[in-house]
């Protein structure tokens, strides 16, 4: 839908009309008041509106690859969604305090309804619940931790581009002002290396540590005093994370709140103080005891999660957050079959307050769709960028591994074709991206494969998928909610040498040592970013 909707060159045209007709929450702006003296031009449709012309004419929009300049078009429609439910009057004067906050919540709640992929969909929550940051970012004493988190889970120079889109949409009198505040933001974060690519961390204990300890500074390379592995999960009912700790954790223990709830003989609408409390003495006992486990709960809010890893990392615990997530459907349909079903209107209200897991959180941090499929990589390096595992430049150096200059792919497979969902670039240990690089022997086998071809098609080097696209990624195993038709989302790591122009998902089925071309079937080609 946004892609349909987003302005492309060379008219630029923003069809506001079509833009009304669909989308409800964009409809429910009108009407919603705004001051007078920071949004002139009207109600929150009208402001909505503007920035979203105003974004469309910035050079610096128009000069993004198109998924990019689709992601900040949906953002900037979303900015202020949250402003019909935080609107009120304080003294004659119109305020929406906390709509950025709420507004995180309700961007995450309608683009997961609308099935978008989950790290679009985060892209554009943190870039919502962070918007206001530029106008005055460089009063804010936390603003690092601000900054190096957008770096995480989006990007600064999108957060500058609505930042300048949302000021030029409105009519104020100190517009001028905070585009320098704007401008000065982007040049912070520029010279903290966190303007267009996630800040690094010396490792992901340096990374965990930075963001448990105010004032820390980020380049400390933090001992690594961890002792036992402790895998957190994040889920709504229904998710699947019994299935998903009998595929991944197998003859773990589990701390289950749901198994002490059945236990104690509490509802899941009743008062769960109780089980809180004997969930974490049973965590107690096991980390006091040195032993590995499993913290099973919905940990849907930031909140409820720190208490748990909290715990954990007192302990002196390598934390492993896991982010469970289905569609709205999948999830009410397992939970009706469920000898206990959660009530549906619990459900709901924690959909509500739902907080995705990040980065910032823990150690290692895995989201997964448990509805379609999910890649597992390889054993853990110990630092995450943009998700994907990889080490940082910075520590790599000191032991003198050669880093590639490489671009993770996503690649959705559906039945009507492949298409590309997001590409990123990053800097990885040879041994880390899947596949050889320039081997004459990858070239000639046969399978499924990422071709990375220069600009007269020439391949540079090839990614082979192991085990073929449709039964490369795993799924739950006996689990009757997933459908055998259901798209499946796969991640590569594939080098991006310098005259790298675009990659190619191919199908070969020569016979090992045959040549020709006849036998070579491209499934798609997708441009590289430069």
């Amino acid at each position: 839908m946004f892609e349909e909707l987003c302005p492309a060159g060379p008219q630029w045209t923003l069809d506001w009309n079509a833009v009304r007709a669909a989308f409800p929450w964009v409809r429910a702006l009108e009407g919603v008041p705004q001051d007078p003296i920071h949004h002139a031009e009207g109600d929150v449709a009208t402001h909505t509106r503007m920035a979203c012309e105003a974004l469309v004419s910035l050079p610096e929009w128009r000069a993004r690859p198109e998924p990019d300049r689709v992601r900040l078009f949906a953002t900037v429609l979303l900015h202020d969604v949250a402003k019909p439910f935080r609107t009120q009057i304080d003294d004659g004067r119109i305020t929406a305090h906390g709509h950025s906050r709420a507004g995180d919540l309700l961007a995450r709640k309608l683009l997961w309804e609308m099935g978008r992929p989950i790290a679009w969909r985060e892209h554009i929550a943190a870039l919502v619940r962070h918007h206001q940051v530029p106008f005055w970012a460089l009063e804010r004493p936390d603003l690092d931790q601000i900054a190096f988190r957008v770096s995480l889970v989006a990007r600064n120079d999108d957060l500058a581009t609505l930042a300048r889109a949302d000021i030029l949409g409105r009519i104020c009198g100190d517009a001028e002002s905070v585009l320098e505040n704007i401008a000065l933001f982007e040049e912070y974060c520029r010279e903290r290396s966190c303007l267009d690519r996630p800040r690094l961390f010396p490792s992901d204990h340096a990374r965990f540590q930075y963001f448990r300890t105010p004032g820390r500074d980020p380049d400390y390379a933090a001992y690594d005093d961890t002792r036992v592995e402790v895998t957190v999960l994040s889920g709504l009912p229904g998710v699947g994370k019994d299935h998903w700790i009998a595929a991944h954790r197998p003859g773990w223990p589990v701390v289950s709140l749901d198994s002490v709830r059945a236990r104690l003989g509490i509802a899941p609408d009743g008062d769960q103080r109780a089980v809180a409390a004997a969930a974490f003495e049973e965590a107690r006992v096991l980390l006091r005891a040195g032993e590995r486990f499993v913290w099973n709960a919905t940990n849907i809010s930031r909140q409820l999660r720190d208490r748990c890893i909290g715990l954990a990392a007192d302990y002196h615990a390598r934390i492993t957050l896991v982010g469970l997530e289905a569609p709205k459907a999948v999830i009410h349909s397992r939970n009706r079959a469920r000898r206990e079903p959660v009530p549906a209107a619990v459900i709901d209200r924690l959909v509500d307050k739902w907080e995705a897991v990040d980065l910032t959180e823990a150690h290692a941090v895995e989201r997964v769709d448990t509805a379609q499929t999910w890649t597992r990589t390889q054993p853990r390096p110990r630092c995450l960028i943009q998700g994907t595992p990889a080490t940082p430049p910075e520590a790599l150096a000191m032991t003198d591994v050669p880093l590639t200059r490489s671009v993770r792919l996503i690649f959705e497979f559906t039945s009507d074709g492949v298409r590309l969902l997001e590409q990123h670039p990053v800097n990885v240990p040879k041994d880390v991206t899947a596949g050889p690089f320039r081997d004459s022997h990858t070239l000639r086998d046969s399978g499924d494969h990422v071709e990375v071809r220069d600009r007269d098609g020439r391949t540079l080097s090839r990614v082979p998928v192991r085990a073929g696209l449709g039964s490369n990624v795993e799924t739950f195993p006996q689990d009757p909610y997933i459908s055998s038709d259901a798209p499946r989302v796969l991640t590569v790591v594939v080098p991006a040498p310098p005259d790298a122009d675009h990659v190619a998902v191919v199908r070969d089925t020569r016979s090992a040592g045959a040549t020709g071309s006849t036998s070579v079937e491209v499934l798609g080609t997708f441009r590289l970013s430069s």
